[in-house]
């Protein structure tokens, strides 16, 4: 049989670990590939609970960065953050007998930086997820997600504008700057469909009542913060009928 081939995959929150969870089933099912799970980021702060949640069971290659006891990742600054993934990524990888074949990272968190900065250092070639993407308004993730664009030796984009974002860009060859759909697809149909009924017992609503479900990601521009915006919507919201 054909040795497996290695592929890190790298997770900093629970945000891209929901997106990253389907490719990470999909990897298991290849025989020819052994994937390991790089953990970092707002994981660290609760790492053993994060472990215990994963109910990928036949996963067995998880490595928690910062690999050393004594980091306080919580308090650091940005900056320190970002340095402290890159230096454990690149204790790892020079502590393998063969480096990954492929570094996974998707989005744009700084500790995601930070790892593809050492992925990129050390010669792995790096496919970057959700590439291209932007935020209306601006926001520093943009400049993150696009500096990891400019580090990998191929992209995934999850919509044809920032599919188009990335060949403009000209720093990855239209043959490995790819448009596929989200992963949030596959978490979707995976995900078994529920009555309102049912659905309203589990989160205590009366079903004969009318709800509305809202969800805000915060992502302040430059000058600008959370609480401003969330006042905002709850304006909106308060100004809606039933």
């Amino acid at each position: 049989m054909r040795k497996s081939d290695s592929i890190a995959v790298f997770t900093g929150s629970r945000a891209d670990y929901g997106l990253l969870h389907p490719l990470l089933v999909g990897l298991l099912s290849c025989e020819t590939l052994e994937p390991t799970l790089l953990i970092g980021g707002d994981h660290f702060g609760n790492a053993s609970g994060f472990l215990e949640a994963i109910e990928i069971t036949r996963l067995r290659h998880r490595v928690l960065m910062p690999l050393h006891k004594g980091e306080k990742l919580l308090h650091q600054s940005l900056s320190k953050r970002l340095y402290t993934h890159q230096k454990a990524m690149t204790k790892w990888i020079h502590a393998q007998e063969t480096p990954p074949h492929l570094l996974v990272i998707l989005g744009d968190r700084l500790e995601a930086m930070g790892v593809a900065l050492a992925g990129f250092a050390c010669g792995i070639p790096i496919l970057h997820l959700a590439a291209g993407d932007t935020t209306t308004g601006g926001c520093v993730d943009d400049r993150l997600r696009f500096a990891i664009s400019s580090l990998a030796t191929a992209t995934v984009s999850f919509s044809q504008k920032s599919h188009e974002r990335i060949l403009k860009q000209g720093l990855i060859p239209e043959t490995r700057a790819l448009h596929t759909a989200s992963l949030s697809v596959d978490n979707a149909l995976s995900v078994p469909e529920i009555s309102r009924d049912d659905f309203c017992h589990s989160v205590g609503l009366n079903p004969q009542q009318p709800f509305l479900i809202f969800t805000q990601h915060p992502v302040p521009a430059e000058g600008e913060d959370t609480i401003t915006h969330f006042k905002a919507s709850l304006h909106a919201l308060a100004t809606l009928q039933g």
